[in-house]
């Protein structure tokens, strides 16, 4: 799920979706992919740096994360894997601003073993059993 939630990661709503706050008693659970790679960096998609939002209704806007890529996740955890996550379209071309939002992409694959697994299964071994190591007391 993507797009502008108009909510900082803070907010309840955003609590909501990536099951960190119940609503009502029920829970969803979406990784953040944004999170995911930077961790410690903001990811600011609406700024004062973007002459779009200088300009626009919310002139005096606080520079803030409201736009998102949000990964579904199951029991034991992400369904897809998020391998990279930047901002685009965050400088003008030719002088032109895209939007008063700067966008998210990101890279997702499926995963590469089955969720609440620790690896690929293996096929089982056609050689038969390993050789056992006898001990000093078997000799």
């Amino acid at each position: 799920m993507l797009g502008n939630f108009d909510a900082t990661p803070d907010a309840a709503s955003m609590r909501f979706w990536r099951g960190r706050q119940p609503l009502d008693g029920i829970s969803a659970c979406y990784q953040d992919a944004w999170e995911t790679v930077h961790t410690a960096e903001p990811g600011l998609t609406f700024t004062a740096v973007n002459p779009l939002v200088r300009a626009g209704e919310v002139a005096t806007a606080v520079s803030r994360r409201i736009d998102y890529i949000l990964v579904r996740s199951g029991d034991h955890g992400p369904t897809l894997q998020v391998r990279s996550c930047d901002l685009v379209l965050d400088r003008p071309v030719d002088g032109v601003w895209a939007s008063d939002h700067f966008g998210v992409v990101a890279d997702l694959e499926p995963p590469d073993h089955a969720p609440g697994s620790w690896g690929p299964v293996s096929a089982p071994s056609t050689t038969g059993p390993p050789p056992s190591k006898s001990t000093p007391a078997e000799k």
